[in-house]
């Protein structure tokens, strides 16, 4: 990490102490840990959504939590794209420039998981500020809302991951089909991988039509939030 990143994440470690020892949360020490907060994204000492969820929620209006949640929502769009991407890498010809091994695949998910479990956190706490009683913010049609959008969005990781792994045993069958492996030459056709492969290619089928209704639902739900957050 770089001194700049230090200094930066250092002001955000020291707004958070000072913001939790405090009885108001809508003292100016929360906008300083905000203001640290979106300096280090800024800096590119953290990652968009982990700037989130280290700004405290309780400063916030109704317009910003709402502003706050289509830039979460935008930030998992953007992570799904960089797996996808990095699915497309993997399954690339043998000899393609662009191809990443099963180790580096593994790695870009390892890293797009840890953007979702951060991404969550800053979503249940936009949900838990909503829902608190004593917050002028509270809003249970709101806070259902979110809850909604939170469930959905795991049913997606499920399908998504699942797209993922039928991907990459589909391109296996083909490639044993074909008789080509991974390093370019010929091998005999395997006996019986053609019918699997078809249970796959159902499979798959069913995974992404699945997939288009989540992200509908996804988009439905983002709509009625807005209205909801607006009447």
């Amino acid at each position: 990490m770089s001194q700049s990143c230090k200094e930066e994440m250092e002001a955000v470690a020291v707004g958070q102490e000072a913001a939790g020892g405090a009885t108001d949360t809508s003292t100016a020490g929360t906008a300083d840990v905000a203001g640290a907060a979106d300096a280090a994204g800024a800096a590119g000492c953290l990652p968009p959504a982990e700037a989130m969820a280290a700004t405290p929620v309780a400063a916030q209006s109704t317009g910003e939590l709402m502003a706050r949640m289509v830039r979460l929502q935008l930030r998992r769009q953007e992570t799904y794209a960089e797996m996808n991407a990095a699915l497309e890498a993997l399954l690339a010809p043998a000899g393609t420039v662009d191809r990443i091994s099963p180790q580096s695949y593994m790695a870009r998910v390892e890293e797009a998981t840890g953007i979702f479990a951060t991404t969550s956190n800053a979503v249940r706490n936009i949900e838990a500020r909503l829902r608190a009683p004593e917050s002028e913010l509270a809003s249970k049609p709101l806070a259902a809302l979110v809850r909604s959008i939170q469930q959905v969005e795991r049913d997606r990781l499920m399908l998504v991951s699942a797209i993922h792994a039928l991907r990459v045993q589909s391109e296996d069958v083909l490639r044993k089909a074909s008789g080509t492996t991974d390093s370019g030459e010929g091998d005999e056709p395997v006996d019986g991988v053609v019918p699997r492969g078809e249970v796959l290619s159902a499979k798959l089928s069913e995974s992404k039509a699945a997939l288009g209704r989540v992200e509908t639902e996804l988009a439905e739900l983002m709509q009625e939030l807005q209205a909801e957050a607006m009447s």
